[in-house]
């Protein structure tokens, strides 16, 4: 077995995880006691929200009265770059399964194949870039933009952990898959010390 491949599948296995967990948890974008000011009217609004894939919490309180809504995104409540970036990082994780089982099983066959780290390494490359796609749609989406009563309130926000466990992901994708095609001309080599005359 190459150190090479088995490297390639241990860090291959790692961004599996990172993005499995990052789609699963709900919020990706956070906005923490926000105040803004409506243009013009000289109200101020304090805003909370989290807001994920799937999920949300919103909190304000304007001119004394507060309130709470938090709930699922529903197909209609989403915009085009959301699901993009949805479809985007779904495809890459499973992309990165098949890359995993590729080189998994490329280090557990008794005969040597060449097959198994290419197919493994372009998996993987092709994961990585599709998760590098969504991770930038859903970081140059425009979010923070609320319409009240016509006027348009412009919050800044925060990425969560989520956004950052996905960047992660993508990296560590394309690394392993890096490894997996460099391991394709590694043959599991035994060293024999050097004997001495």
């Amino acid at each position: 077995m190459s150190a090479i491949r088995l490297a390639g599948l241990i860090i291959g296995s790692v961004s599996l995880v990172l993005i499995v967990i990052s789609l699963a948890i709900p919020y990706w974008i956070f906005l923490v006691d926000k105040e803004v000011q409506v243009t013009g009217s000289g109200i101020t609004i304090s805003i909370s929200a989290k807001i994920g894939f799937w999920d949300y919490c919103i909190s304000m309180d304007v001119v004394g009265f507060s309130g709470s809504r938090c709930g699922k995104f529903y197909e209609s409540d989403r915009n085009d770059i959301t699901d993009a970036s949805v479809a985007m990082l779904l495809l890459g994780m499973l992309l990165m399964v098949g890359s995993v089982i590729a080189c998994g099983t490329s280090i557990l066959c008794k005969k040597e194949s060449k097959l198994f780290p290419i197919v493994g390494g372009v998996c993987t490359f092709v994961s990585g870039t599709c998760m590098l796609i969504g991770v930038a749609l859903y970081g140059s989406a425009y979010w923070g933009k609320i319409v009240l009563d016509g006027d348009t309130l412009i919050v800044s926000h925060m990425y969560g952990p989520c956004f950052y466990m996905a960047i992660v992901a993508t990296i560590l994708a394309l690394v392993s898959g890096g490894l997996q095609i460099a391991s394709r001309g590694v043959s599991n080599v035994s060293v024999k010390p050097l004997e001495s005359k």
